[in-house]
């Protein structure tokens, strides 16, 4: 049985590699036959252990929250939802619907208030002078008031971490060269990166984040104790709602 598994896992991971390849060049006729290979060898490798397959048709799809939680996870900074949508589909070779995360946090909010359920939230970045909601910005509940306080340097240091998030993730993938060209294009021309040719040069994830960690170094100190200040002060004057989705009416 031990050689049967390994022979099975090592083809649905090829067969895996070969989905996202697809995925990421919009090839949907393959896309359809590695989904239906990928399909038959996992009910093979459920028959080997005895189980029931579950037919990942019969699963629920991801909500739309699900889904912008998911990629501000893996974005690890509040972002607008141009960049949302870029990384996603970047990372997920799939489109989210802009027009419904227009009105995404307002829901999440009216959530909390009826429900009062602590799951996690698309909630705001909160400016650091009023704790207004940071126009044009979402971001993940589970992070710490620190990380969704946006201070005079922040959005700069957020790109930056962004980038030293995503680069990591992209690494991690076993087909991260396809991945690496879309990184490429969600960070070409930015100017926060400097001496870094997104163009021109060899797709590098390294030097990109190389590049990105020694311009946050030069800045993240200050914007952090600017941000933990702040933080301080909101936790004095905002109730738990208003700490998620701002002192200003949604």
């Amino acid at each position: 049985m031990s050689i049967a598994f390994d022979e099975l896992e090592a083809e649905m991971w090829r067969r895996r590699r070969r989905l996202r390849s697809a995925l990421m060049t919009s090839d949907e006729g393959e896309v359809q036959a590695c989904r239906a290979e990928l399909k038959r060898l996992e009910a093979a490798w459920h028959a080997l252990t005895g189980l029931p397959a579950v037919d990942p048709v019969d699963l629920p799809a991801p909500s739309m929250r699900e889904r912008v939680l998911r990629t501000l996870s893996l974005i690890g900074s509040p972002a607008a939802q141009p960049f949302i949508l870029a990384v996603h589909r970047a990372f997920y070779g799939a489109e989210l619907n802009g027009k419904a995360m227009v009105s995404l946090r307002r829901d999440e909010q009216r959530s909390l208030a009826s429900t009062g359920n602590r799951r996690a939230y698309v909630c705001a970045a909160l400016t650091a002078d009023r704790f207004g909601v940071a126009r044009g910005l979402l971001a993940h509940s589970a992070w710490p008031l620190e990380e969704r306080i946006i201070a005079p340097t922040s959005r700069r240091v957020n790109l930056l971490r962004a980038v030293t998030h995503i680069t990591e993730a992209a690494e991690r993938l076993p087909t991260a060269n396809g991945t690496a060209l879309a990184v490429h294009s969600l960070f070409r021309g930015v100017p926060e990166i400097p001496e870094y040719d997104a163009v021109d040069s060899p797709v590098d994830l390294q030097e990109l984040r190389a590049r990105a960690q020694q311009a946050l170094a030069l800045e993240f100190r200050d914007d952090a104790r600017a941000r933990g200040a702040a933080a301080r002060r909101a936790r004095q004057q905002l109730d738990p709602v208003q700490l998620l989705f701002g002192a200003s009416r949604p």
